[in-house]
C-alpha cells in the first residue's frame, strides 16, 4: 500500500474516462485533431470531417462553373425580359433621305455658232437671198425667212429685180442649196405670210450675218426678234466702210431698195419720191417681163445682173462679160 499523499498516476479507468471525453468533446465540437499533447495520440476523425469540407466545397464549385457554362435561353422575337432587359432601348427611327437641290437652269447666250435648239434640216430651195425652202417641213411650214437681214428684191412682183438682188440670191443658192443647216428660233417663230423666222446656221458660221458682212443685205432689226441685232450692225458698218456689194452702188440703185433705217432706199434723204425705179431695170422673170441688154444705160449695170449660166443671155459670146456693147 502505498503512502497517503503520494500520486502514482492516473488509474487505468481514469485514462479510459479521460478517452471517452475526449472522444465526445471531437465529435460534438469539431476540434482540431491538431490540439497539442492528445492524451492518447493522433485521432483520425478530424481529418475526416475536414476531408468532407473540402470535397463540399469542390462540389460547390463544380456545380457553379456548370451553371455559368450553360448558354443562356434565348429570347423570343418581340418579347422582352423584365428581368435582364428592365428598359429596351427605343429603336432610332430612320432619317428621311435628303433630296437633291434642283440646278438652276442656266439663262440662254446669243452665240454666233449656237446650235439652233438641235433643229436640222437640208435647204431644198432658195428662193432668193433672204427666203429658204427647207425639208422635212417644220410644223407644215417649209418657207424660211431670215431674221435681221433684207437682201435686195428678186422675186416681188410689186418690186421687181432690185440692184444686187440677183447678185445675192445667186451667192445663197451657191451656199446653201443641198446643205444640212440649224435653224436657230427668236421670240416669234412665223411672220405674217405663215413662214418660220430663224437664223440659219451653217459650217460654224450664221448665214444671216455673213450676207451683212459681204454686202449682200442691209442689217434689219425687226423687234422683237433681235437677239442677234448688234453683230448685224458690227458687221454692216464693216461691210459699208469698205464698200461692199450694196455699199458699192451709185445713189441712184441704192435709192431703189427698201429703207431700212440705214440711211438708203427709197423715200430716204437724197433719193427721189414715190418707188425710186431708175431706167434700165423692169420687172423680175416670171413677172411679165426678162432681161435684155436694152434694159441696160451701162456695161457696169448690165455685169450686176450676170448670173451663173447667164439666165438673162447678157453674155452673148460666153466671156462673163455682159452687154459689151454698151458704155
Amino acid at each position: 500500500m502505498g503512502r497517503i499523499g503520494a500520486w502514482s498516476g492516473p488509474t487505468t479507468s481514469e485514462k479510459a474516462l479521460v478517452a471517452l471525453t475526449c472522444v465526445v468533446v471531437l465529435v460534438s465540437s469539431g476540434c482540431s485533431a491538431e490540439q497539442p499533447n492528445p492524451p492518447f495520440g493522433s485521432h483520425k476523425e478530424p481529418k475526416k470531417a475536414q476531408g468532407s469540407a473540402r470535397d463540399q466545397a469542390r462540389s460547390n464549385a463544380r456545380e457553379s462553373t456548370s451553371e455559368a457554362a450553360k448558354p443562356a435561353p434565348k429570347k423570343a422575337p418581340g418579347r422582352s425580359d423584365a428581368k435582364t432587359d428592365p428598359k429596351p432601348k427605343p429603336k432610332p427611327k430612320p432619317k428621311p433621305a435628303q433630296r437633291p437641290k434642283p440646278k438652276p437652269a442656266r439663262a440662254p447666250t446669243a452665240s454666233k455658232s449656237q446650235p439652233a435648239h438641235g433643229t436640222t434640216v437640208t435647204v431644198s430651195r432658195v428662193v432668193d437671198g433672204d427666203t429658204i425652202e427647207i425639208s422635212p417641213a417644220i410644223d407644215g411650214v417649209q418657207d424660211v425667212r431670215l431674221i435681221g437681214v433684207d437682201t435686195p428684191e428678186t422675186v416681188d412682183p410689186t418690186e421687181g429685180v432690185e440692184p444686187y438682188g440677183p447678185q445675192a440670191s445667186a451667192f445663197a443658192t451657191r451656199e446653201l442649196t443641198g446643205k444640212r443647216i440649224n435653224l436657230e428660233f427668236d421670240q416669234e417663230r412665223i411672220d405674217q405670210y405663215d413662214r418660220l423666222l430663224a437664223y440659219v446656221h451653217t459650217g460654224g458660221s450664221m448665214f444671216n450675218e455673213l450676207l451683212v458682212a459681204k454686202g449682200y443685205a442691209q442689217a434689219y432689226p425687226y423687234p422683237p426678234n433681235t437677239a442677234h441685232a448688234p453683230q448685224f450692225a458690227a458687221a454692216q458698218r464693216r461691210a459699208r466702210a469698205a464698200g461692199l456689194g450694196i455699199w458699192g452702188l451709185s445713189m441712184a440703185q441704192k435709192c431703189q431698195l427698201a429703207d431700212r433705217g440705214n440711211g438708203i432706199g427709197e423715200g430716204t434723204p437724197g433719193c427721189t419720191s414715190g418707188s425710186g425705179r431708175q431706167p434700165g431695170y423692169k420687172s423680175a422673170p416670171g413677172a411679165g417681163g426678162d432681161y435684155d441688154c436694152s434694159d441696160f444705160a451701162t456695161r457696169e449695170q448690165a455685169q450686176r445682173q450676170l448670173l451663173p449660166g447667164d439666165p438673162y443671155r447678157l453674155d452673148s459670146d460666153g466671156d462673163r462679160v455682159a452687154c459689151e456693147e454698151l458704155p
